[in-house]
């Protein structure tokens, strides 16, 4: 549990890290903060759930074919 909370902070750590420097880089905005995650990362997720959702759909298929009711 602690290796995991590490993890996560670190990579929270590292995305925030890059996503303003990226902001600061290519001078989006002119004030201190970073949009990309907002933008970013919403996509980012919905992709992966719609991926997961379509695995889940193809496996239930199988289940349904191999142990019918």
């Amino acid at each position: 549990m602690v290796m995991s909370t590490i993890w996560i902070g670190l990579y929270t750590f590292f995305i925030v890290w890059l996503t303003f420097d990226l902001t600061e880089g290519w001078d989006v905005l002119q004030k201190k903060f970073s949009l990309i995650p907002m933008f970013w990362f919403p996509f980012g997720v919905t992709f992966r759930d719609f991926k997961k959702f379509e695995d889940f759909e193809k496996a239930l298929e199988v289940f349904k074919s191999e142990l019918p009711d």
